[in-house]
């Protein structure tokens, strides 16, 4: 799509499965794009780097998603904030009670691809692999394969995020 419409838009927002946004990411980033990009932005934190080294060099604007946050009550705490009316905050602790990963083997079965599903494609950059039925990479599962997601951390702290940068920057 870049290759075909890249002179066409300006911007390219990724909300595909986690193991590719990287890879989408800086594709964008290489023909001069802007870039939203959903959480997690990597895969690692050298991913990150790399996409802000690139995004800082092209003087693009990056931004990346995390949908909860535009909630009212996330919002009204970052203005309280923002306001001092908290006054200065010198340090933040965050908790998670999730082990939201799985780092078991994949099971040894494989199903026939569902019929309309382009496996290669949604397999993008990892390595090939059979298709192992809907309830091992249904979106609640795949997420928890950590070639596919990136486990509790990054799906729910998105501690994988680049800054923006900006033109004028």
């Amino acid at each position: 799509m870049l290759d075909q419409e890249g002179k066409r838009i300006d911007s390219v927002n990724v909300s595909t499965p986690d193991h590719m946004h990287a890879p989408i990411a800086m594709s964008a980033l290489q023909l001069g794009k802007n870039v939203y990009c959903q959480k997690p932005l990597t895969h690692d934190l050298y991913e990150t780097r790399k996409l802000t080294e690139f995004a800082r060099w092209q003087r693009v604007v990056t931004q990346m998603g995390i949908q909860i946050h535009s909630t009212s009550f996330y919002r009204m705490a970052a203005l309280l904030v923002q306001a001092g009316a908290v006054g200065r905050i010198k340090e933040v602790h965050s908790w998670n009670s999730g082990g939201w990963a799985d780092v078991t083997p994949r099971p040894g079965v494989s199903d026939p691809v569902p019929e309309g599903l382009a496996w290669d494609l949604w397999l993008g950059v990892c390595a090939w692999r059979p298709f192992i039925g809907k309830e091992y990479y249904h979106p609640n599962n795949w997420r928890k394969r950590l070639d596919f997601g990136t486990g509790t951390s990054a799906t729910w702290g998105a501690i994988s995020s680049i800054r923006s940068s900006s033109p004028s920057a």
